[in-house]
């Protein structure tokens, strides 16, 4: 990956991407494969924002058939198995258990229906060759099974559990990573720490944006035809630098919030363990996560611009009232090793107010159309899922704006750096043989070998190897040690416990990067102090 502002400053480009979050980087990795020329900016580091915040589920849509939403649940299932075919090393199988109470809708009979509505309708989800790859039917279990599984939680009331599998992204910041890496494979230009100061505007048409680079301070312009606005939360920020106003596109914010939790809760298994809470039944989800616990999500209401996000003691305690409730098991806030926080669009603006509705359907938006500003569009989400899917609609969006009415690959069945291998299993047993750990498989694919020309690690505690801050460095358009220790390597991923091999991979950034000892002194402490990804600042 190159960053080259002179290029970018100097080129004229069908389609201007900003945004480097999972929608920004599967829209300019689309637009680059159907031939268009591209680019891709990020304000901060490529997955840093609200794609970082994330349970890494990667659904199949079982859950829509309480809504009897067929189309939804067929059209999740083929985006995971999608995921699980461009990204065979990053997306992989998810048992997943849920207890039964009672006979209504959440009693074993309902969900036993259920299960065996969504296998007919995903019918053809283990058609990818690998049988690592394979998705289970669903079943029902019976009580003793099911509290051996999810020791934990009260048996009083509960009949069972049903049994289904989804999918987990192993790594989404580096599946985010991935699709960067393929666009600028296909030609895409892409850089990360450059803001959009504002528009390049004439007679009511966009043509490109001024940008700070934030790296060196300097200021230029790029020019574009097409500009699609993929930020997130910061969509409405991001329109309203514009000279004309332009109608919010954003009802309102939630706060989501996730925690790593220092204890292994549930070794085997994620769980889905409803509540009775102030506001009606509650859902939470525990997952094994490199040895410790994912546990999400906690939602409220969000006031203010973006920038004002802020997990505050309130929301901490609250979130583990939850979890104490759910899965009884005394935690406290000595039991969390990380959180991730993120903003999601709502249906409406709310005020201080526990599970707002989340936007339940994407958003494309032509301001040609509704704000009479030609040149200018936007996409918003919330599910990474579906990612892939909906970044093929921006684009064809923007292809019909252009006027290219040619049929055009697409990319579902484009394969992401790393995925050259036949089956994941014979890759694991390639990567032992060689030397290497499991990691380098789940994180690298078929790329592993180049990291194993030096398998000395950053310290005797840790897997992640010395190259591996290397290539982030001078492969990976890594900035800063956070880049490397939360969005390129491991060593942050679960949290920070290991500060000798932090110590060594500031030390070769250091080097590469040509840091003096204050500037080390710096990044350390950063990285130290980010207890969630994307905020390096703020600690509790």
């Amino acid at each position: 990956m190159i960053r080259d502002i002179d290029t970018l400053s100097s080129s004229q480009f069908d389609v201007l991407i900003i945004g480097g979050g999972v929608y920004g980087a599967a829209a300019a990795r689309e637009a680059a494969l159907r031939g268009l020329s591209t680019a891709l900016i990020e304000k901060a580091d490529f997955c840093s924002g609200t794609s970082a915040n994330s349970l890494k589920i990667i659904h199949g849509g079982l859950r829509y058939l309480q809504q009897l939403n067929f189309a939804r649940t067929r059209s999740s299932s083929l985006a995971r198995r999608e995921l699980m075919s461009i990204a065979p090393h990053l997306v992989h199988p998810l048992p997943c258990a849920m207890p039964t109470k009672g006979h209504s809708m959440k009693g074993k009979e309902a969900l036993f229906m259920g299960m065996l509505l969504n296998d007919i309708l995903t019918f053809d989800r283990n058609t990818l060759g690998d049988p690592e790859k394979n998705i289970p039917r669903g079943k029902v279990i019976q009580k003793s099974t099911c509290m051996q599984l999810l020791p934990g939680i009260s048996s009083q009331g509960v009949t069972g559990a049903a049994l289904w599998h989804d999918a987990v992204a192993y790594n989404t910041e580096r599946l985010v990573l991935a699709m960067v890496q393929a666009a600028e494979a296909a030609g895409a230009q892409t850089a990360n720490y450059l803001t959009v100061k504002g528009f390049k505007e004439a007679n009511s048409r966009v043509s490109g944006v001024m940008v700070k680079d934030e790296l060196t301070g300097k200021t230029s312009e790029i020019d574009a035809s097409i500009v699609l606005n993929c930020t997130g939360p910061w969509a409405d920020e991001l329109l309203g630098t514009m000279s004309k106003p332009i109608r919010p596109i954003i009802p309102g914010l939630a706060l989501s919030v996730n925690f790593i939790l220092k204890r292994l809760l549930i070794p085997d298994i994620a769980a889905g363990l409803s509540f009775a809470a102030d506001t009606g039944t509650r859902l939470l989800f525990l997952m094994p996560w490199r040895g410790r616990t994912l546990a999400g999500t906690y939602y409220r209401s969000h006031e203010g611009p973006p920038s004002a996000l802020k997990v505050t003691d309130e929301d901490i305690d609250l979130f583990i009232r939850d979890l104490n409730t759910a899965y009884p098991s005394s935690l406290t806030r000595d039991d969390i090793a990380i959180m991730h926080a993120g903003l999601l669009p709502t249906v409406e603006a709310t005020h201080n107010e526990r599970d707002p509705q989340l936007l339940g359907h994407s958003r494309m938006i032509d301001h040609a159309a509704v704000d009479g500003i030609e040149g200018l569009c936007s996409v918003v989400s919330i599910k990474y899922t579906t990612a892939t899917t909906e970044a093929r609609q921006a684009i064809s969006m923007v292809e019909r704006k252009l006027g290219h009415n040619r049929n055009r690959p697409t990319s579902d069945d484009q394969k992401l750096p790393g995925s050259n291998f036949e089956t994941f299993d014979q890759l694991q047993k390639n990567v032992r043989e060689a030397g290497g750990s499991p990691q380098l498989a789940l994180n690298y694919g078929s790329t592993y070998r180049d990291l194993l020309t030096n398998s000395e690690t950053l310290s005797d505690q840790t897997d992640v190897l010395k190259s591996e801050v290397l290539q982030a460095s001078r492969n990976d358009m890594a900035q800063t040690l956070c880049d490397t220790v939360y969005r390129r390597t491991e060593l942050g991923s679960a949290g920070i416990s290991d500060h000798t091999a932090l110590a060594a991979a500031a030390a070769i950034m250091a080097e590469e990067k040509g840091w003096d000892a204050m500037r080390v002194a710096k990044e350390i402490e950063m990285a130290q102090g980010a207890i969630f990804p994307g905020s390096e600042s703020y600690s509790l």
